[in-house]
Parts: C-alpha cells; sequence; structure tokens
C-alpha cells in the first residue's frame, strides 16, 4: 500500500502568535468496498451542493448585477435542502456546508484577479464540478472525526459512524482543527489533516553583528577576515576565443 508521506507538510501561519497549523497528508489504505460508497456518497452531494451555489449564484447575479452574500445563500440551501427530495440528512451538514463556503472564496480569488489585471479566461472563475473531471473530496469538522493511533473515525450523518485504517499516525501533536477526505486520479485515498502545533522556538548564532569594509581591489571584507571579490568582465581574448567554442560545438551538433 502507499505510504502517506508523500508530500512535505505545508505550514499555514495560525492567528495565535505561539501556535501554527501545520497541513499533513496521510494515505488510507484497507478501505472496503461498502465503505468506499460511502464516502462516495458524501462527496456526491458536496459536488451537488457546490453546483447549487454556483447556480444560484449565476441566477442572482443576472437578474441583479451582483453576488448574493455568503449567509444569503446558506439561508436559501437549507430551505431548498428541507423542500428537496434528496436524503441531505444522511450527511454531515459540515460536508455540505462547506462547499458554499469555497465557492464564496473561490469567487473573491476570482475579482481579485480581475483587478490585478488577468484576463477573464485566465483568472479562473468558478466552474461547475462533473463526476468524470472532479476528484471526489468533502470537508471534516472537527466535532465529525477522531483519530487514534492510526485509526480514523468519522460521523457521516444520521448516526452513522466508519472507522478507516490510515497508513501512519498523525507527526504532529496538537489539536486538530479540520480534514478534507479526498480521492487522486489513482484512486488512492487521503486525508488531509491540519494541525495547530506549537510553534518551535528559533535559535540564534553568534552575537549577530559583524562588520563590513567596501572597497576598490576587493569589494567586500568582512572582521572575520573573509573576502568577496567583485565579477568582472572578460577581456577581449578571453570573449572572442569563448564564442569560437561556443560557436565550434553548436556546428558539431547540427
Amino acid at each position: 500500500m502507499p505510504r502517506g508521506r508523500e508530500k512535505t507538510p505545508e505550514v499555514y501561519v495560525s492567528k495565535k502568535p505561539k501556535f501554527q497549523g501545520v497541513a499533513h497528508r496521510i494515505a488510507i489504505c484497507d478501505l472496503p468496498s461498502e465503505v468506499e460508497l460511502k464516502l462516495l456518497r458524501a462527496a456526491g452531494f458536496a459536488r451537488a451542493a457546490w453546483n447549487w451555489g454556483l447556480a444560484r449564484c449565476l441566477e442572482v447575479k443576472r437578474a441583479t448585477g451582483k453576488l448574493p452574500p455568503y449567509k444569503q445563500l446558506t439561508h436559501e440551501f437549507r430551505r431548498h435542502k428541507e423542500l428537496d427530495r434528496k436524503p441531505w440528512a444522511t450527511v454531515n451538514c459540515y460536508a455540505i456546508e462547506q462547499p458554499l463556503r469555497d465557492l464564496h472564496k473561490a469567487w473573491g480569488h476570482f475579482f481579485r484577479r480581475l483587478k490585478e489585471g488577468i484576463s477573464y479566461a485566465k483568472a479562473g472563475a468558478p466552474r461547475f464540478k462533473a463526476r468524470y473531471r472532479t476528484n471526489p473530496s468533502f470537508y471534516l469538522h472537527n466535532r465529525r472525526f477522531k483519530i487514534v493511533g492510526n485509526r480514523l473515525s468519522i460521523l457521516l450523518g444520521a448516526g452513522r459512524k466508519v472507522t478507516l485504517s490510515l497508513a501512519e499516525r498523525p507527526r504532529f501533536q496538537g489539536r486538530h482543527l479540520s480534514a478534507r477526505i479526498k480521492r487522486s486520479p489513482t484512486g488512492q485515498w487521503f486525508l488531509a489533516l491540519l494541525i495547530e502545533a506549537e510553534r518551535a522556538p528559533e535559535k540564534k548564532t553568534g552575537d549577530g553583528s559583524i562588520g563590513i569594509d567596501l572597497g576598490l581591489s576587493t569589494a567586500i571584507v568582512t572582521s572575520n577576515g573573509k573576502r568577496y571579490c567583485a565579477p568582472r568582465p572578460m577581456t577581449s581574448g578571453q570573449t572572442s576565443n569563448r564564442i569560437a567554442r561556443l560557436q565550434r560545438r553548436k556546428s558539431r551538433c547540427t
């Protein structure tokens, strides 16, 4: 089975000065087929929520010229879930409402790129997600999952609990902020975990000061005896010889 150490953990700046958010991706192994169907079902509902939110945004924009606020879109989606025949209640509420938040951020990034002068085609407007071109994924709040050792327990909704086996234990100690479960194009499932870890203190070496003397024969001379020479232009003879040597090398290649 593939191991979870395929990517170097990404470090994000946390709001707390003594902590930092670390993103850690771990492979999910020994996944039964019936459990995989449940994960695909949750990812399908998340994709449906994204498409509904995008369609609603485009409809409001054509009518009023502006996008609906995030809170208004969330309230309309909750009313839509109550009237729709799809079993939305069988899926975790965070998994189907987080796509609306992601859509709101995607619109913000799109308009920011337009202000920077990037063309409309390259600005990356939000697109509808199709099953054949989108990797299945869904969001997990820290209240809906728990990791003990290399075992992951998930509450998918309606009291349904799923236990998954991870390829390794999380390599960082700290509070689990959120997670995403995603399937790669090769069919391997992964857990992308965001951990709030304590920031390691920076170690200082030396007294932090050094003397620098600027000269003509030597560009820089430091107080610890190091000398740095300035780059000098090549002479006419060296330049002509180098051009001739490169020209002969090029003629051999052709």
